[in-house]
């Protein structure tokens, strides 16, 4: 998806990025100049603006510190997803299926969260919201707590 959005971005005109008393002035422009040439011209331009800019956001200390706390924590926190496929398949008996079924039920959560967000809980004070994130994280992580003890037999 970034893919296309990157491809579609790249082959935008100049006049998206104009107000519309700046559209005149570069469609006089366009006239004089070829229009293929000035894509790549100001496509090169903002490539070389933009990684000027990360490389100065990175000089700072609290971007790459950041940065190296994430890579740090993926590499030193175990990740328990293949664990979890082993005893979904294996110990409870689910199906290949069935598991990624849960892993597309977990995906529209995901975006009806998104949804909810969005049209319920934008004006909400943040705090609040992390407040019931992680209460709801707490019982999900109960739940499966109780199904690796096996109580919910």
């Amino acid at each position: 998806m970034g893919l296309i959005v990157s491809f579609c971005g790249v082959n935008l005109s100049k006049e998206c990025e104009l107000d519309q008393n700046d559209t005149i002035n570069a469609n006089v422009m366009n006239d004089n100049q070829d229009e293929g040439q000035s894509r790549c011209s100001a496509f090169c331009t903002n490539l070389k603006s933009n990684l000027s800019s990360i490389y100065k956001a990175l000089k700072q200390k609290e971007i790459y510190m950041i940065i190296s706390f994430f890579i740090l924590n993926g590499l030193i926190s175990p990740s328990f997803s293949q664990f979890s496929y082993f005893f979904y398949l294996k110990v409870c008996g689910v199906t290949q299926f069935e598991y990624s079924m849960l892993g597309v039920i977990g995906q529209c959560c995901c975006i009806i969260g998104a949804w909810f967000y969005r049209n319920r809980l934008k004006h909400m004070e943040t705090r609040t919201i992390l407040m019931w994130a992680t209460i709801s994280g707490v019982i999900s992580s109960f739940s499966t707590l109780t199904l690796a003890n096996r109580w919910n037999i």
